[in-house]
């Protein structure tokens, strides 16, 4: 099956989106049957735009410069893909009347504090601006002579931390650097001369900044996206202490699959293929106490054809786990939505979603989770828990609100 599930633990620049539930009520759209493939992002000329903003949205001119009304000191930013990248909408809240439309290279943003941030030309973390004046964050820019080079910003905006790796000819030195908006200092937090058939990669950053998460992976002398076995460990950013995760090494065989960590930091959530040759392999870890909660066996349609599960998800209240099944050969997916009760083990189907993979990206409130297509379409479903209503709200992903300059 050609379905892979990127290792995924928490919001982080170089894996996923990171954004923040919105006030803004969404408009009325068209309910999308679970059969059905996705809907065409350009509607037809009598179907409204299906789009948290104002229709009276104003037209901005090729090499104009959108400026930001002055009295609007923050805006809600809605990512819109385009052949080029990103275009980035920054609306106000109030009005929802869009006041800047400002194009970002690559599709690699994250929210953080309240700024986005997205990968410059370099590598290296540049914060955007409505104005479009993008400013290089020059202080954890990678090294000319490096070989990889990655960086995570926290939710909170706090904390930044860096990879760079350097290629040796018996390993390859690695380190990871941490830089923080409240104090006046840049330091190397974890320093590893890595195997050459090995590679360290950032995974996630907590929301406070304060814990890592990275992977070990096998990478054959290159740099794989789907290693044939990874492991995951949490770093302690303050401390330079790391620990491998309980139940890890959780992949291996020559075949990739998924984890995430709760928002809390509590729980390790992992789903593996059944060629790992688990009977239960969506597995519900305690990080603290290396205890396993729960365990959950798939519920293909067809257990004679392939499948695999992957984007597991807690719910806000943490008795609950949404995660998706990929069902049928490759070309032929066929993609479902369970949700599983990790106190009674029941587990029951949410949605389909038809051949169009859906991704888990936050929870809008305790009962709506967002959603958005992949490979990085960066439009916005939602799939309703109480009804089992999955529909696409927007062409464009709400990343959430940030500071105007």
């Amino acid at each position: 099956m050609s379905t892979r599930w990127p290792i995924s633990l928490l919001p982080g620049l170089s894996v996923i989106i990171t954004a923040l539930a919105c006030g803004i009520g969404p408009p009325e759209i068209q309910v999308v049957a679970t059969s059905v493939t996705l809907p065409q992002a350009t509607p037809s000329a009598d179907e409204p735009v299906a789009s948290p903003l104002s229709p009276a949205t104003p037209v901005i001119a090729p090499n104009e410069t959108p400026v930001p009304a002055p009295f609007v000191e923050r805006a809600d930013v809605y990512a819109e893909r385009t052949p080029n990248g990103l275009t980035l909408h920054y609306a106000d809240p109030q009005s929802n009347r869009e006041i800047a439309a400002v194009p970002v290279p690559g599709t690699n943003v994250t929210l953080a504090g309240e700024a986005i941030f997205f990968a410059g030309a370099d590598g290296g973390p540049v914060r955007a601006s409505a104005n479009g004046q993008h400013i290089p964050y020059a202080v954890a820019a990678p090294q000319i002579d490096s070989a990889f080079y990655e960086f995570l910003i926290s939710a909170d905006g706090s904390t930044i931390v860096w990879l760079q790796t350097f290629a040796g000819s018996e390993s390859n030195p690695t380190a990871i650097w941490a830089a923080w908006d409240t104090r006046d200092a840049i330091l190397p937090i974890y320093q590893e001369d890595v195997p050459p058939d090995q590679a360290l990669r950032l995974v996630a950053l907590s929301e406070d900044g304060e814990t890592l998460y990275f992977d070990r992976r096998a990478t054959a002398g290159g740099y794989s996206v789907f290693p044939s076995w990874m492991e995951l460990w949490s770093l302690e950013v303050n401390t330079g202490e790391a620990i491998r995760l309980p139940g890890e090494p959780g992949c291996g065989g020559d075949f990739a699959c998924d984890g995430r960590v709760s928002d809390d930091g509590r729980y390790l959530l992992r789903t593996m293929p059944p060629a790992s040759g688990e009977e239960e392999p969506v597995v519900v870890t305690d990080i603290s106490s290396e205890e396993i909660v729960a365990r959950f066996a798939l519920q293909p349609d067809d257990e004679e054809a392939t499948y695999e599960a992957g984007s597991p998800i807690l719910t806000p209240d943490a008795r609950q786990l949404v995660y998706v099944l990929a069902e049928r050969p490759a070309g032929e997916e066929i993609f479902r939505y369970f949700l599983a009760d990790l106190t009674t083990s029941d587990q029951r189907l949410l949605a389909e979603s038809g051949n169009t993979h859906l991704r888990p990206v936050r929870w809008l409130d305790d009962e709506t989770l967002v959603l958005t297509a992949e490979p990085s379409a960066f439009d916005e479903w939602h799939l309703s828990l109480d009804t089992g209503e999955l529909r696409r709200v927007s062409d464009r992903l709400y990343l959430g609100r940030v500071a105007l300059p």
